[in-house]
């Protein structure tokens, strides 16, 4: 039997990500992104390793802010593929690697970035560890993942609205239940991992790491006003976001 294709290897999901991602109301470059950059430390001198690249706009972002050098990892073929295309650099590089792999990859960082990847992860107390391994001392990780409260409903989760159609509340249902769940996104069934946050949170001091700042971040009230779809996020936040520290 055949190595199971990425999920960003499925040609309908891919086009319909890059369609997303397209979009200039999309929730990645109005939440989520704004809040990741806004946890990074001085990256001036640093070198970077951006884990699930994708297509590669972090890594040239994180290596303009000042990082000597950005490795960006990613196990789709077709996202390595574009972010050599379109998103190359002096001084960034990207690699083809599975991120349950990561105890293969050699090299020193002292920072790991990592964007709406984890919750993809079967294994993530083992990926912390790997993580930790490769971090300098004091080196920092950085990290975005769907949220539990997003993440726990076994059967997708769903808002609540008022007479009017206007979101008031979330239905969460699940949330002590972990494993993993299947969803459809983008047309295609996606599997990823439910945790609890402590769990989460115990996982990165188990592997190593102090916990600098959680964020859960939702967006202001001029874009819920001007894009209503996103009033719904008073009521559930879509990410979590964690800086922690290497231990030394």
């Amino acid at each position: 039997m055949g190595r199971k294709k990425a999920l960003y290897d499925r040609e309908v999901f891919f086009e319909n990500y890059l369609r997303l991602r397209g979009d200039a109301e999309n929730y990645n470059d109005l939440i989520e992104q704004p809040a990741m950059f806004a946890l990074l430390p001085d990256l001036k001198g640093k070198a970077v390793l951006d884990l699930g690249c994708g297509y590669g706009p972090s890594s040239v972002k994180l290596h303009a802010l000042g990082a000597a050098s950005v490795l960006g990892v990613d196990v789709s073929k077709s996202m390595i593929g574009r972010a050599i295309s379109e998103n190359s650099a002096d001084g960034v590089r990207y690699q083809l690697l599975d991120a349950a792999r990561l105890d293969e990859l050699d090299g020193r960082f002292d920072l790991v970035f990592s964007s709406l990847m984890l919750h993809y992860i079967k294994d993530l107390s083992k990926l912390f560890r790997d993580v930790c391994r490769l971090l300098n001392d004091g080196g920092e990780l950085v990290f975005s993942m769907e949220h539990p409260i997003v993440t726990a409903p076994e059967k997708g989760g769903e808002d609540v609205k008022n007479e009017n159609g206007e979101p008031v509340g979330f239905m969460l249902s699940d949330y002590a239940k972990e494993g993993k769940r299947t969803v459809t996104w983008l047309q295609t069934p996606v599997e990823k991992y439910h945790r609890k946050t402590s769990t989460i949170l115990c996982d990165l001091i188990n592997a190593g790491f102090e916990i600098v700042k959680v964020s859960e971040p939702t967006p202001g009230k001029a874009l819920r006003d001007r894009i209503p779809r996103m009033r719904a996020e008073v009521n559930r936040p879509c990410y979590l976001l964690c800086k922690c520290r290497k231990r030394g």
